[in-house]
């Protein structure tokens, strides 16, 4: 055997031990992955506890919330929705009386820059 035909040998043994490594890398991490996800009783009992609980809070919200509807059509349902538009509508000069002062403030604002008093 000559010197290059040794060091070749030595190289492919490397790139192996290397593979193997990796391998056995791989095969630790999946046996991790195995063990974590075999289910534990008590994680089991759990995610079912909280998944009723879950369940129970939504039927309960579900009810609050067609009560909510029921009442709201109710047969003074139109009564309500016409004293609440003219609430609105009587607010309308209130409203635009604001935004008038407002757009006043606005357009006649002293626009002088901060430090302009200042002498060059």
């Amino acid at each position: 055997t000559t010197k290059e035909d040794v060091s070749s040998r030595g190289e492919e043994t490397k790139e192996e031990d290397t593979a193997n490594k990796t391998k056995k890398k791989k095969r630790r991490k999946q046996q991790q992955q195995h063990a974590s996800n075999e289910e534990d009783p008590e994680s089991t009992k759990s995610f079912a506890t909280k998944f009723w609980k879950s369940s129970q809070n939504v039927w309960k919200h579900m009810q609050l919330n067609a009560q909510l509807v029921y009442q709201a059509t109710q047969e003074d349902f139109v009564g309500r929705t016409m004293e609440a538009s003219h609430k609105i509508v009587r607010e309308f000069p209130k409203t635009r009386d604001r935004t008038l002062e407002l757009m006043r403030k606005v357009l006649f604002w002293d626009w002088d820059p901060p430090g302009d008093d200042e002498a060059p």
